[in-house]
C-alpha cells in the first residue's frame, strides 16, 4: 500500500522564471542570446537560443547597433519560447535600459539585475551549490516590481532565498557555449538564425 504524502511547496503554481543571457563580440558584429527558464527549485524547464550577425557593423553608431541587435535577438527568443515566464530577468551589464522601457512592452514583470559589489557567496562544499548570496543584487523593475503577496513576488522571493537570482545566468552561458561549440569549429556565414528551443 502506498505511503500517503503531500508536497510542501507550490512550485507549479508559482510558474517559471526566465533569465535572458546576451553575449556580444568585441566588434559588435555577432550577438548570441538565450532565454533560460527554471522553476522555483531551480530545475530547468526550457532553453531557447539564437544568434544574430550584423552585416557591416562599422556603419553603425555603437549604441544604436547594440540597441538594434538586442531588440531583434530578444524579440526572437520571446517569440519562440513555449512556456510563458512569470518573471523576466536580465543582467544590467548585458542589456541596455531602453530595451524594456522603450523598445519592448512586456506583459510580465521584467527587471535588470546589477551584480552586487561584494560577490562572495556561501557555497555548499559537497555539491558546489550557491546557498546564499552575500549581498542581494540590485533589481531595476520596468515598470515596477510585482505587488507584495502576488505569485510573481512569491516566485521572486523564493529565487532570492535559494540563491537563484544570478546563478541561472551562468548555466545559460554554458548552454550557449555548448549550443554553438560546433559553429566555432567550422566557419559559417549566416545573417540570422531561427531561434532554437531545447
Amino acid at each position: 500500500m502506498p505511503v500517503p504524502f503531500q508536497n510542501v511547496d507550490d512550485i507549479e503554481e508559482l510558474g517559471p522564471a526566465g533569465f535572458l543571457k546576451v553575449e556580444r563580440s568585441a566588434d559588435g558584429a555577432m550577438y548570441r542570446g538565450a532565454l533560460f527558464q527554471i522553476n522555483g527549485r531551480g530545475e530547468p524547464l526550457e532553453f531557447t537560443y539564437n544568434r544574430l550577425e550584423v552585416p557591416r557593423p562599422l556603419f553603425w553608431r555603437r549604441t544604436d547597433l547594440r540597441r538594434h541587435a538586442e531588440r531583434r535577438l530578444i524579440s526572437s527568443l520571446l517569440a519562440m519560447c513555449k512556456c510563458e515566464p512569470r518573471l523576466l530577468l536580465c543582467l544590467a551589464d548585458e542589456v541596455g535600459s531602453a530595451l524594456f522601457s522603450q523598445d519592448l512592452r512586456m506583459a510580465v514583470p521584467a527587471a535588470r539585475i546589477g551584480r552586487p559589489v561584494s560577490a562572495a557567496a556561501r557555497i555548499n562544499e559537497e555539491t558546489g551549490e550557491i546557498l546564499e548570496e552575500s549581498e542581494p543584487p540590485n533589481l531595476s523593475w520596468i515598470p515596477g516590481p510585482p505587488p507584495e503577496g502576488s505569485r510573481d513576488r512569491r516566485l521572486l522571493d523564493r529565487l532570492s532565498r535559494y540563491g537563484l537570482l544570478l546563478e541561472p545566468f551562468d548555466r545559460a552561458a554554458i548552454g550557449l557555449r555548448e549550443a554553438y561549440a560546433s559553429d566555432s569549429r567550422k566557419a559559417t556565414s549566416v545573417s540570422s538564425r531561427s531561434p532554437r528551443t531545447v
